[in-house]
């Protein structure tokens, strides 16, 4: 499947998540966005193409994308996976979660990367339920 150029939407249904008011998201590596993003997610994701500026996006905890979702990163953006929540390899944790069990729709990334910031035998880097991807 060739990449989506999304040239058929208005500039109006794109969001950056970096702009999104009361929802600070830092990309740096550092700072804990898991919070944010998953509140810009919840609220945006099935209606706007959300834009990951260039920059590692930390988390903590699973991040929840819904279907229906298009989420565009800039030169390969990293959502990283770090902390204890992703330590236990006998109970895993999604880093990314997409869609609920029975959910039915498409999720599309672009230009993004999953990663993680530690040795993290307990980080299942993308969980979905049974839907198209």
């Amino acid at each position: 499947m060739a990449p989506p150029t999304y040239y058929q939407y208005a500039l109006n249904q794109f969001i950056n998540i970096k702009s999104v008011e009361g929802f600070p998201v830092y990309r740096d590596g550092v700072t804990d966005d898991t919070d944010n993003i998953n509140a810009i997610l919840s609220t945006y994701a099935n209606y706007k193409i959300i834009f990951f500026p260039q920059g590692t996006y930390l988390v903590t905890d699973t991040i929840f994308v819904p279907v229906d979702s298009r989420i565009v990163g800039e030169a390969w953006s990293a959502i990283s996976a770090v902390g204890g929540n992703f330590y236990n390899p006998t109970s895993p944790v999604p880093r990314v979660q997409v869609g609920n069990p029975g959910d039915v729709g498409v999720a599309r990334f672009t230009d993004i990367l999953f990663t993680v910031a530690d040795v993290l035998q307990g980080c299942q880097l993308v969980s979905h339920s049974s839907f198209l991807l």
